[in-house]
């Protein structure tokens, strides 16, 4: 019994012998320099959009990647080996938690070589922004692999930290131009419903808005101004015995509500108002009637509309828009015989539809 006793023992303290062998040996295990563990730091960094492109660009240059997210940066986490995962060979935190400015840090598997950048996001995180943070998380991962570029010690990466949290105490709030007043100027051309005798004219535009907030940025709505410059192409009606040529050029402006969806289309409301000058020439035979000379008059109008911006790229969308002018006053056009009574010839809609399709370019 005895001698069992001592057999078990011995058996016991080989298995616990090797354990620890093999603790120490994973513990020892070399980092894969092909694995780079990034964590996410910012209550809405998961929806920027910033995961995807890092992603893509660290896939084309062969790296394995493993992700995490966090509320908040800890800098003891960033000058010590603390990464999310153990194999791999260097850690990246890009931290999205301010509005203005992106803060990314780098080490290496041991801790001994750090990178720090910040880039300003003048227009929010937009998809230039995230491929700046993209290029420079994939330039900083292949030199950390490749042990190249002018790294920071442990010490230099401390001061630096430091400097960094006194400048962000000290820092006032977000500038204006974080959210930057947008410009857009829009080419439409359409058609728009006249009068019963001409049920549709043509019509060019072109329009500015000014939106306070960046383009194809986070889903949102903004509010902007809008002003509008129109022609009505030339449209005419004869009648028994006379007729009528019109065009007319108009002045719009207002207000209108944005909302964007998936950074690919952007839904539009506005409502205004304005006036349209109206230039008429009657038509007729001058031996049976005789003709009203050729005028232009101004004509009070209310107008709203709705569209939709299909993002074709940064700087350019397809517009499409329906919209309705309401004349405030009573425009129509007569024929007086020689007893003084008289007959409208040609009455134009104080309700008018119509609809546009253009190009619109955002600066």
């Amino acid at each position: 019994m005895v001698q069992r006793g001592r057999l078990t023992g011995i058996i016991l303290v080989l298995l616990l012998g090797a354990r620890s062998a093999a603790a120490a040996e994973a513990s020892s295990a070399p980092a894969d320099p092909r694995r780079a563990s990034v964590t996410l730091l910012g209550q809405n960094s998961a929806a920027s959009g910033v995961r995807e492109v890092i992603a893509e660009l660290l896939a084309r240059e062969g790296f394995a990647v493993s992700w995490s997210e966090r509320d908040s940066f800890r800098p003891q986490d960033f000058l010590e080996r603390t990464g999310e995962d153990p194999l791999a060979a260097m850690d990246v935190w890009i931290d999205l938690s301010s509005s203005f400015e992106a803060h990314l840090y780098f080490h290496d598997f041991q801790a001994d070589r750090f990178f720090i950048r910040s880039l300003p996001l003048g227009q929010g995180i937009d998809e230039i922004a995230k491929e700046e943070i993209g290029r420079v998380v994939a330039s900083a991962v292949l030199s950390l692999s490749q042990e190249d570029g002018q790294a920071l010690t442990r010490s230099e990466a401390r001061a630096a930290l430091q400097v960094q949290s006194a400048q962000g105490r000290g820092s006032p709030a977000p500038p204006a131009s974080s959210r930057p007043l947008r410009l857009e100027i829009v080419v439409a051309g359409g058609a728009q419903a006249l009068a019963r005798e001409i049920p549709m004219a043509g019509v060019l535009a072109i329009s500015g808005a000014v939106t306070r907030g960046p383009r194809w940025g986070r889903d949102g709505g903004r509010f902007g101004v809008w002003l509008d410059l129109g022609y009505q192409i030339p449209a005419s009606y004869q009648g028994s015995a006379v007729g009528v040529a019109l065009q007319s050029i108009w002045l719009r402006a207002g207000g209108h509500w944005e909302i964007e969806r998936r950074r690919r289309a952007a839904f539009r409301l506005g409502l205004g108002g304005g006036f349209d000058r109206v230039d008429f020439q009657p038509r007729g035979d001058a031996a049976m009637v005789e003709l009203a000379p050729r005028g232009a008059f101004f004509v009070p109008v209310a107008c709203f509309w709705g569209g939709v911006d299909i993002r074709l790229s940064e700087h350019l969308a397809l517009t499409t828009r329906a919209f309705a002018d309401i004349a405030l006053m009573d425009v129509h056009y007569e024929l007086r015989n020689s007893g003084g009574a008289s007959r409208r010839v040609l009455v134009p809609f104080s309700f008018r539809p119509g609809a546009s399709l253009g190009m619109a370019f955002v600066f």
